[in-house]
């Protein structure tokens, strides 16, 4: 699952399972429970099949990844979220 993650922490989450040129950085902002647990990420930066993506309303979005352990409707855990550097 990775290392913890706190408010402030820079983060990347993977759009999908098993892909990794496809995904959102950003700051973790916060934490919610809609129909799960879920993380509230405002995006700095969107990458889609390994090209950054120039869409200037994608920046400061609000992006809500179920928090990693969660179990999906397919009952597999989520883990797509990572703290980086």
């Amino acid at each position: 699952r990775g290392a913890v993650m706190k408010i402030g922490d820079r983060v990347r989450s993977y759009d999908f399972r098993g892909v990794d040129d496809c995904y959102v950085e950003g700051v973790l902002v916060g934490y919610e429970a809609v129909d799960c647990p879920r993380y509230r990420i405002s995006v700095t930066k969107v990458v889609w099949k390994g090209r950054e993506e120039n869409d200037a309303s994608l920046v400061g979005a609000i992006v809500r990844p179920p928090v990693n352990g969660t179990a999906n409707f397919a009952g597999e855990e989520c883990d797509f979220v990572r703290v980086i550097e």
